[in-house]
């Protein structure tokens, strides 16, 4: 069992936009969660913007499992659709 600590300082969670060089590696976060591994496909503008979304998403999953909200969610381009 993984317990929260509690945090001195507020923490805001910042999604990212689009990178040319996406390349996550996130199975083991994936594996932990239970969940399946999110698809990264960046064959085309729009698989591309939903890789980065799913892994966004798995992510925020993670760090809320350990406890940690944010006070903030904040994004650039893609990034700014995730709430």
């Amino acid at each position: 069992m993984v317990r929260a600590r509690p945090h001195p300082r507020p923490v805001a969670f910042l999604f990212p936009g689009l990178e040319a060089d996406f390349a996550p590696n996130v199975d083991d976060v994936a594996a932990w969660l239970g969940q399946a591994k999110p698809d990264l496909d960046t064959s085309t503008l729009g698989r591309h913007g939903a890789a980065v979304i799913n892994v966004g998403r798995l992510l925020d999953a993670a760090l809320r499992r350990l406890g940690i909200t944010p006070v903030a969610v904040a994004g650039h381009s893609v990034g700014s659709g995730r709430r």
